[in-house]
Parts: C-alpha cells; sequence; structure tokens
C-alpha cells in the first residue's frame, strides 16, 4: 500500500478517536475487525464493548493499536519493538513518519502520544509531506 493511502486511513481512524476521547470515552478495541472501509475510501471505526478501566490508559492504548495498524499496512508485518518501519518497507516513507509511529507504538507509556489530537496532527503532517513528494515526482515525471 501506498505510505499516503496508509497514513489516510490511520489518519480517519485517529480523527474518530479524537472525537470519542473528548466525549470522555475510550474505544478500547481498536483492531482490523472493528475498521470498515467503505466503497469510496472512507473509513469508520465500529463501535467496542466500553473499555472498563482507567480511561488515560484505554486512551493511549487506542492510539498505540492504531498505530500498530499503519504500521501493519505499510509493512505487511506486525510491529516488533525497536524496529522501525523503514526497516520492514520498501516504500519512501514521508518524512518524520518513523519517528511519529515509533513514539505511538513505545513500550514506555509516558513517552507515547497523550492524547489522539496531537497523533492524529502528527500524521497530517506526514500526509502532507507524503502528498508533496508524489506531487513533485509527478511533475518531474512529466517534464
Amino acid at each position: 500500500m501506498r505510505p499516503a493511502r496508509a497514513v489516510e486511513i490511520a489518519l480517519q481512524i485517529v480523527e474518530a478517536l479524537v472525537a470519542l476521547h473528548a466525549e470522555g470515552r475510550a474505544h478500547g478495541d481498536v483492531c482490523a475487525e472493528h475498521i470498515v472501509m467503505a466503497r469510496n475510501g472512507r473509513v469508520s471505526l465500529l463501535p467496542a464493548v466500553p473499555h472498563t478501566g482507567p480511561l488515560d490508559a484505554a486512551r493511549r492504548a487506542d492510539i498505540s493499536n492504531t498505530a500498530a495498524i499503519l504500521y501493519e499496512l505499510l509493512t505487511r508485518a506486525k510491529p516488533t519493538e525497536g524496529t522501525p518501519v523503514s526497516q520492514r518497507t520498501p516504500a519512501i516513507l514521508p518524512a518524520g513518519l518513523d519517528d511519529v509511529v515509533a513514539r505511538a507504538l513505545d513500550a514506555s507509556h509516558e513517552a507515547r502520544f497523550d492524547e489522539a489530537r496531537p497523533f492524529a496532527q502528527e500524521l497530517r503532517v506526514c500526509l502532507l509531506t507524503a502528498l508533496g513528494d508524489a506531487r513533485k515526482q509527478s511533475i518531474r515525471r512529466k517534464a
């Protein structure tokens, strides 16, 4: 899958989490089985059983699980600790994407994103970079 498309999918999931977290809730089970893609390419996150336990931990798990999905979309492999995306895929990744995914997957809960909103912001920057790079490549091909 093209890195830009993988980031678009992850961003749509994270945007759903931003809304959910703003309501004071967490999904609690972000996984491939709870993601549905419509024919128009939009992604929806299906509801899950309400989480039990600390809300902050559930929110961080939502973010980490979304990062794991992004990792798998980019590499076709489950994330392994300390192995950046760039070492598992031949695709040229947008600048900063390795760091964003690594931070979201960090084993140390303190190092991870505390909230979905900053994760979404970082993914948007990566997406804009990817789209800009693709446009530059397209222009070069036409020249």
